[in-house]
Parts: structure tokens; C-alpha cells; sequence
């Protein structure tokens, strides 16, 4: 969906923090030795000083990409052998991916998990539930040192960008965790519990291709949910359909996301378009628009893609488009270029141009009153920095969005993390809990792709709305409107909240 690749590759990141000069004198934890600028785990092949070529190191045990039908092995079994660059990148519970945040009950947590000394996992995980309640990743530890110590658990994976956006990362964390608390404290499938395997692609294309490569190896994996951006999806989901694995993005919304085993639990840009297209001709009655969107991002072009293309067939003059990545954008410029003749700017920013999407609304709201653009915009300004940022200039701010927080899910996990959740929490549980359904003893891969092809879950099953895939693997929902407004439920720091367009 989003791109927000802050850090485009593993060399460049090595660099950054090279520059510093701290880990130059930081010791590596213990189990882990040197391997240039980074700590890996003290294997033998890192004893013997070899390192990882740019091709996937061989797994062991691995099932045929071929046969996807036939049951994979339980997590227990021997998996994958990760690169070692690659290695720092997943986690059932033996590592932390949120290294830059101090907690020691989850370290000591950690340390337990490596030695498989489980009830002492579950101890100091349940010590860090209980003094940070708002982080996802010691819950799922929790659980996942609860399934290894009841033992053959079901394995899925959560791909998240921890590099670059760790608010997106525990946003999504959260409703995966919601599902798999639910799913366990039920006492699982059959008696088996489910673990979650958690991975750091940090939104990057080239690191997302290559987690979904080992991940694919890993035997006991039956799903994943995932990826967050959709260049990121883009690039992994091959891999998936390699291997036969299911693949249910919670937040890539992309038209360009087509595959035998992608499905997603957020409404395609597809939708998306039609429903503001006919909102501006059929509500607003309006025939010439401006388009603000970004040439860089998947998801913002794809968004005025489809956009343009309805807002056309309903009768609606050809867009003019104004590429809010351009390194010479002059937001006050572009706004009183076209403000003479358009009554409307369609805000489709990807994530690392809503901050410029922002600009462009204070610049509109410099304008007198009558000569200001109405404001419509895409999901990627569905959260609370558009509040916050945006204060007075976003007012009456009008979006096409996946879900909105009013549902019995939403109160409860708002209680359980001691916060409002987004909709990406919403539309991760939703993907969890359309995985754990199609969970059997004996389950396949190929049987966990025809199972959710067949799919139907109720509200109550889910975030908050029906749960149904189309052929496409797309949601079988419409977006929903919401607008800006003062008061209501809003974030802490800003005067305006979000609410539903009746």
C-alpha cells in the first residue's frame, strides 16, 4: 500500500550506522559473534567465516514449491537456514526486532526462549504484558512460548516495516496478537495452539523478495499476513505463489496485486476510486477535479488511476495532476494555479508525501473562504498525524476508508492497549482471524488457499464487517466515507476527529 521506504537496503543501513562509529565498540550478545559491522549467531559458519552470498542459502527439509498440497511439517522441524543478514530479521520470540526500545522483562524473556527454557519465557513475558501493555510484540512472545511449550504449533508469519515505520509495525502487531490471544485462549485447533513468526521486511522491495523466499522454506509456515507497502507485496508475493502459500496483505491496496494465493482484508483501490468518484459527481455534483498525488508510490498512482478512469465514465472532465514529489512542489504555487477553475483537490499522497498533502491543505486554507478547494483524499491520510499536522486546514476533510472504530472488536482492544487502535489493527486481526478458520489437523497449504477462497465470516467474526473474498482475492466490501470534524472521538493533541459521512 503506502510506500514509506526510508531505508532502501541492508548496505545502506550498514553505512548509517557505521557513520556513527557506535557499533564499532558495542559488544555482541551472548550466543552471537561479529560478522563485519553486524552480531550474528555463532554458528559454524560464522565461526568459519563464511558469510552469505546474494542467493538463499539452501533450507533443509523444505517442501516442493511444486506440491503445495502436501502437508507441511509442524514448527518443530528442522527449518530454513537463514542467511545471517536475513537471520536478524524474524523472530518467534528468541529476539527482539524493536531493538531501540529498552524493556527488560521482554529481554529476559528472550534470553529464556533461546535456552527453550519456555515456563521462564512465559514468566518474564507476562511481567512485560503487564508493565507495557500498549506493545504487541511481548504478547505474542507470550503466546508463542505458550504454543512451543504445549508443542506442534501452527505457524503463520506477520511481515511488518520495522525499519522505517514502527507505528505502522505495532499497529498491525496488535490485531495480529488480538487474534492469536483470542485462537489460543480458546485452546486452539485440535488441541494446537498457534505461534507467530514475526518478520522485519522495513518496507523495502528487495528485503520483502527476500523474506518471502525463506519463508517459503520455513515448513511449518501455513500463511502470512502481510506485506504493509504494496512495492513490498509487489516483490514478495511470486515467491508466495512459488510456494504455494497463502499471502493476506492487511494494508496493500495496489490493482497491481493479482495472484492464485494473494488475498487482502482491505478494499482495492479499485473500490476506493469508485466510491469518491461517484461521491464527487452523484453528492457534490461536480465536474472538474485536481489531482495531488505522488509518481513515486504504487499505491498513489494506482489510487488516481482508478479514480480518473470512474470519475470519467460518470461524465467528469480529465484530472489535472500535480506530482507531490517533486523536488521543485511550491504548495501555495500549485493551489492558485488551479483553484480558478477547480472546485475540488483530491489529496492521494503516499506515505512519504503526506506531509506535503498537508501543505497543500494549509495553503488552501490561506485562501478566502469561497475560493478554497473542498478536500477529498485516500486511506494513506487516515490516521492521526493528518489530525494532528493538519488541525484547522483538514476541517471537513472528506475519505474513502476500510473501516471505521465503532464496532464491539474496537472497544475491546481499544480497553486491551489502553489506546484508540486504526484500521490497520482492524484489518490485520481480520486477516489472523481468516487464517486460524481454515486451520485442520493435518492442513496443507494448498488446502489453506481453497479453504479461504470459500471463505464467509460474520461480523462478530471479525473487526466488525462481513469477511467474504472475491475471485480476485480482493475484500467483497465497499469503503467507507468518513470527514474531519471538531471534537468527537479524536486523538490526544488535536481538536479534530474522524467520523462517518451518513
Amino acid at each position: 500500500m503506502r510506500k514509506s521506504s526510508y531505508l532502501p537496503t541492508i548496505a545502506l543501513s550498514v553505512i548509517a550506522v557505521a557513520t556513527t562509529g557506535w557499533v564499532l565498540l558495542k559488544r555482541c550478545p551472548e550466543n552471537q559473534v561479529k560478522s563485519g559491522l553486524i552480531c550474528i549467531s555463532d554458528s559454524s559458519n560464522a565461526k568459519s567465516g563464511k558469510t552469505a552470498s546474494n542467493s538463499p542459502s539452501p533450507a533443509k527439509n523444505v517442501p516442493s514449491s511444486s506440491s503445495p498440497n502436501q502437508p507441511v511439517a509442524p514448527s518443530g522441524s528442522p527449518s530454513a537456514v537463514l542467511p545471517p543478514v536475513l537471520e536478524l530479521r524474524f523472530s518467534r520470540g528468541d529476539r527482539t526486532l524493536f531493538r531501540g526500545e529498552g524493556n527488560p522483562d521482554r529481554d529476559d524473556g528472550v534470553a529464556a526462549f533461546k535456552k527453550k527454557d519456555y515456563p521462564g519465557a512465559i514468566a518474564a513475558f507476562t511481567r512485560s504484558v503487564t508493565s507495557g501493555r500498549n506493545d504487541p510484540e511481548p504478547q505474542i512472545y507470550l503466546n508463542n512460548a505458550r504454543a512451543q511449550e504445549k508443542g506442534n504449533p501452527y505457524t503463520l508469519a506477520v511481515v511488518v516495516p520495522v525499519d522505517n515505520r514502527v507505528d505502522v509495525a505495532k499497529e498491525i502487531l496488535r490485531g495480529a496478537a488480538d487474534a492469536q490471544e483470542q485462537f489460543n485462549k480458546a485452546g486452539g485447533q485440535e488441541g494446537r495452539l498457534l505461534e507467530l513468526l514475526l518478520v522485519n521486511d522495513g518496507n523495502d522491495p528487495e528485503i520483502a523478495k527476500s523474506v518471502a523466499v525463506e519463508l517459503a522454506k520455513i515448513p511449518g509456515v501455513l500463511g502470512v499476513i502481510g506485506h504493509n507497502a504494496s512495492e513490498a507485496s509487489l516483490e514478495a508475493l511470486p515467491e508466495y505463489e512459488k510456494a504455494g502459500l497463502a499471502m493476506i496483505s492487511p494494508t496493500s491496496s495496489s490493482t497491481e496485486l493479482k495472484g492464485s494465493t494473494f488475498f487482502r482484508t482491505v478494499p482495492s483501490d479499485q473500490a476506493a476510486g469508485d466510491r469518491l468518484a461517484n461521491y464527487v459527481m452523484n453528492s457534490l455534483e461536480i465536474k472538474k477535479v485536481v489531482i495531488f498525488y505522488d509518481d513515486t508510490d504504487t499505491y498513489s498512482k494506482s489510487l488516481t488511476k482508478t479514480f480518473t478512469e470512474n470519475f470519467k465514465s460518470l461524465g467528469g472532465a480529465e484530472p489535472p495532476l500535480v506530482d507531490l514529489a517533486s523536488s521543485d512542489l511550491d504548495a501555495a504555487a500549485a493551489v492558485q494555479k488551479h483553484v480558478a477553475d477547480v472546485r475540488v483537490a483530491m489529496l492521494f499522497p503516499g506515505t512519504q508525501t503526506v506531509p506535503r498533502a498537508i501543505a497543500i491543505a494549509s495553503a488552501n486554507a490561506k485562501l478566502a473562504t469561497e475560493k478554497q478547494f473542498r478536500l477529498l483524499g485516500g486511506d494513506a491520510l487516515y490516521e492521526n498525524r493528518t489530525l494532528i499536522n493538519g488541525g484547522q486546514a483538514i476541517e471537513g476533510l472528506v475519505l474513502a476508508v476500510p473501516w471505521f472504530a465503532d464496532s464491539t472488536y474496537a472497544q475491546q482492544a481499544n480497553e486491551r492497549w489502553g489506546g484508540r487502535i486504526n484500521w490497520r489493527t482492524a484489518s490485520s486481526y481480520d486477516a489472523v482471524q481468516a487464517l486460524v478458520k481454515t486451520l485442520t489437523v493435518n492442513v496443507s497449504r494448498g488446502q489453506v488457499v481453497q479453504a479461504l477462497k470459500n471463505l464467509q465470516l460474520s461480523p462478530s467474526e471479525t473487526s466488525g464487517n462481513p469477511l467474504k473474498f472475491e475471485a480476485s482475492g480482493d475484500r467483497a466490501e465497499e469503503p467507507l466515507l468518513v470527514q474531519t470534524s471538531k471534537g468527537g472521538n479524536r486523538p490526544r493533541g488535536s481538536d479534530f476527529g474522524f467520523e462517518l459521512v451518513r
